[in-house]
């Protein structure tokens, strides 16, 4: 969505006139539906005031990509991670293949490629077409008879279409929106404020 303060506001304001119309006109059951769609509004605009634009219910979407790619590091460190190797980053901005963060977990046999984006209303295919890209690159270069994982980890609620959801399935990338990834934060005790 991406609206700012000024337009949660507005949407309130508007239901109220709806409700106070709704009643002019004798019709209470629509004023009431009116009035708790104008507290919601309401509400949603309270939210923002006090902390931004917040799709996810927490402010994991307030952290740059550089700060977000810490907090996936920090959490692979508590899940026990044996490596962990954060590439550097691609000067040149137009390569299809890129990897945030390496975890290896060398009692589980497993190499975790994770691409991490903080972004707000959602995730492009882009994503997971880049993670891919850097593990089928690198794999033999990391890999010693190791099972190989991608994680796309997003900060926004949802990625762009269905057949990205499809197409991470069948090539087993795992595709992580904010919410979930706010639970398994929780999950193994680390804060993200």
């Amino acid at each position: 969505m991406g609206w700012d303060g000024v337009t949660y506001l507005h949407k309130a304001a508007e239901y109220e006139k709806w409700a106070e119309r709704a009643r002019s006109c004798g019709r209470y059951d629509l004023a009431i539906l009116y009035e708790i769609k104008a507290k919601e509004w309401f509400t949603v605009y309270k939210e923002w005031g006090e902390w931004g634009y917040m799709p996810l219910g927490n402010r994991l979407w307030m952290k740059t990509t550089e700060e977000l790619k810490d907090i996936v590091k920090s959490y692979m460190e508590k899940a026990g991670a044996t490596y962990i190797f954060m590439p550097p980053l691609d000067n040149e901005g137009n390569k299809t293949e890129d990897c945030d963060v390496i975890a290896i977990f060398l009692k589980l046999n497993v190499l975790f490629y994770i691409h991490v984006r903080s972004q707000t209303d959602y995730t492009d295919a882009w994503a997971l077409e880049q993670v891919l890209g850097y593990s089928e690159q690198y794999e033999n270069s990391f890999n010693d008879g190791m099972t190989n994982i991608g994680w796309v980890i997003t900060t926004a609620n949802k990625f762009e279409k269905r057949e990205i959801y499809e197409e991470a399935n069948k090539r087993h990338v795992r595709l992580i929106n904010g919410d979930e990834f706010k639970k398994m934060l929780e999950d193994v005790g680390l804060e993200y404020d």
